[in-house]
């Protein structure tokens, strides 16, 4: 029989609306997963997400001994984009991504003994939280980002203790004598705690936030373990040998209805949900060593992501940070929309944007007012996903066809998400950063949204004055779509980080 341990884991993210201009982005998201038969030890064979999947699912952070000793490592859904957290010849194993995606906690035995450490999502900072001469280990988060979970032997054997982000304030939540209690998850909504109870045999229970009320979830003669909340708290995964060896397994939250999704003779470990709870990552011992594989809730799609040793993965809570580039095309359901991709640009369109008149003492306040207004070319989609920091910015570059005078020209542009978030910027000019044949190129600074979700509705209005009289405007045309070299009317959301 596979080894068995009580703990969650084994020691081991325009148009020139000259006038009014709303660009509407919805763009329906491209790719699909894959699918493969959980009860077979294939897997698929070439990665089936699309680039807005990746991006949607974020980073995975897991620990992996491939340099030579356990570190900690993040990846993308692929198993690209590898970075290493920390460098260290302690072992660091079991880390876990905060909700707000800013810190990971993880288990170090660096200071002597096994202890809970802090660091910020690229490395760096790494502190002892727990120090105690006690064993800790298995930390997760609080929904709030406020507080750690992790299981500690500093007492009467394995107990659920918790701590605020400075160390203080470490209290133990479960209390059962002559029992083993860890591997705690904390449900999404803050109001129970899920851990792993170990009395003769292993099972799942769950208590209140302050360690009231256990109820048992789980009472079969096997052995069940490692309880991760889906994103909605609706379903709990957690691995059994309930069949025979330890396997991937899925239960409504109350405990009911337990589903069985992987199939093999290997050991399968410790799953934990995608941000979107459409992927269930986690931990097998199948194709001759530890590796890190995918499956969706329903058994389907198994996926391996890697291997060489990697273990205890867990999911960023947050879409991978980046560049995110949308091309500005015709659509056959829309007259105007974005691609990520640029499908469709070898359609070249043209249409002429309205130019209005404004006081130089007033344009700008004219300008905001009229921002979101109805007079309005308009790209339509949705299905674009990234994440960014305060200093990001969006970048709109357009090319303009027809000319331009020395006129003064003021313009104001903003971004909304869902017309609820909204950021907007005026200025006094456009900047031309480049001649092309046939027009101009224009670029125009946006601030930034914070994040966007595959389901989000992006909008970027554009709203462009001039001192010209009304006898003297000139009108220039939007030129977007085409075959290179004019693929280079795009919205453009981030940096290359």
């Amino acid at each position: 029989m596979a080894e068995k341990n009580t703990g969650r884991r084994r020691a081991a993210g325009l148009p020139i609306v000259i006038g009014v201009f709303v660009l509407v982005v919805a763009a329906a998201a491209v790719g699909a997963f894959a699918f493969f038969n959980s009860k077979s030890t294939t897997v698929a064979d070439s990665d089936p997400l699309s680039d807005i999947q990746v991006r949607s699912l974020g980073l995975i952070v897991f620990s992996s001994n491939r340099d030579g000793n356990n570190e900690i490592y993040v990846m993308d859904a692929k198993g690209s984009k590898l970075a290493r957290l920390t460098n260290h010849l302690a072992s660091d194993t079991f880390p876990s991504w905060s909700p707000d995606g800013e810190r990971i906690v993880f288990t170090s035995d660096r200071d002597g003994n096994e202890e809970i450490f802090i660091m910020d999502f690229d490395g760096s900072n790494q502190v002892n939280l727990s120090n105690d001469s006690g064993r800790d280990y298995d930390p997760v988060w609080s929904p709030d980002s406020d507080q750690v979970l992790f299981t500690s032997e500093r007492e009467t054997g394995q107990e659920v203790f918790v701590m605020n982000l400075d160390g203080s304030g470490q209290d133990r939540l479960s209390n059962n004598a002559g029992r083993q209690n860890s591997a705690a998850a904390w449900s999404p909504n803050g109001e129970k705690i899920a851990f792993t109870s170990y009395q003769g045999d292993l099972n799942i229970s769950t208590i209140n936030a302050n360690g009231s009320v256990e109820i048992v979830l789980t009472d079969d003669p096997a052995d069940d373990a490692s309880p991760a909340w889906s994103p909605d708290g609706t379903k709990i995964a957690f691995h059994s040998w309930r069949d025979g060896n330890p396997e991937i397994y899925v239960m409504n939250s109350d405990g009911t209805v337990p589903v069985r999704l992987t199939f093999d003779s290997a050991a399968d470990f410790e799953p934990s949900w995608s941000r979107d709870g459409s992927k269930i990552i986690f931990e097998s011992q199948r194709d001759g060593e530890k590796g890190i594989y995918t499956i969706n809730p329903d058994g389907t799609g198994l996926t391996r992501i890697s291997h060489r040793g990697d273990s205890s993965p867990a999911w960023a809570p947050v879409p991978i940070p980046g560049k995110l580039k949308l091309y500005l095309v015709p659509s056959l359901s829309n007259p105007q929309s974005l691609s990520v991709s640029g499908e469709g640009l070898g359609e070249l369109r043209i249409i002429q944007v309205p130019l209005i008149y404004e006081a130089p003492q007033a344009a700008h306040d004219t300008l905001l007012k009229n921002l979101w207004g109805s007079l309005s070319l308009v790209f339509a989609g949705s299905g674009f996903a990234g994440v960014w920091s305060d200093d990001d910015n969006a970048r709109l570059v357009l090319q303009l066809n027809g000319p331009l005078t020395n006129a003064d020209y003021f313009h104001c542009a903003g971004l909304s998400i869902n017309n609820v978030e909204k950021t907007n910027s005026c200025g006094n000019g456009f900047h031309f950063s480049e001649f092309v044949a046939g027009g101009y190129t224009v670029t125009v600074d946006i601030p930034a949204i914070k994040s966007i979700e595959p389901s989000d509705r992006l909008e970027l209005s554009f709203v462009l004055g001039t001192t010209l009289p009304e006898g003297e405007k000139v009108v220039p045309n939007l030129v977007f779509g085409g075959d290179t070299p004019l693929k280079i009317s795009y919205l453009e959301i981030g940096s290359d980080r």
